[in-house]
């Protein structure tokens, strides 16, 4: 994700919307803004975890368990937050990834 929102110091930004005004600007140092808190939104996040399990009874008092987890089952790319900092040049790009892609896991449990 190249422009998450408008950037002039961003050459893809400037590709995209030629001639706009920058999202966000610079304040003198002990100067503060008219931006409110929490305005920007990152991406969605969609993640569907999923479990299987089964007991297996061996004596009264003794049982096996097997379970499969999933997650991620999908294997939905999860984006991170895009850059904060307004004075580098990668403010609004994305450049990392917020979780794993699809993780599954076994396991054998004796109870007793």
């Amino acid at each position: 994700m190249d422009c998450w929102f408008y950037n002039s110091r961003r050459s893809a930004c400037t590709s995209l919307a030629p001639g706009a005004a920058d999202f966000f600007q610079l304040q003198q140092p002990g100067q503060l803004g008219n931006a409110g808190r929490n305005i920007l939104r990152g991406p969605n996040t969609r993640v569907f975890d999923f479990s299987l399990q089964r007991e297996f009874p061996i004596r009264e008092n003794v049982g096996l368990e097997f379970r499969w987890e999933v997650f991620n089952l999908s294997n939905t790319t999860q984006f991170s937050l895009p850059a904060r900092d307004f004075s580098s040049g990668s403010a609004g790009s994305i450049t990392s990834l917020a979780s794993d892609p699809r993780v599954m896991q076994f396991a054998l449990r004796l109870k007793f």
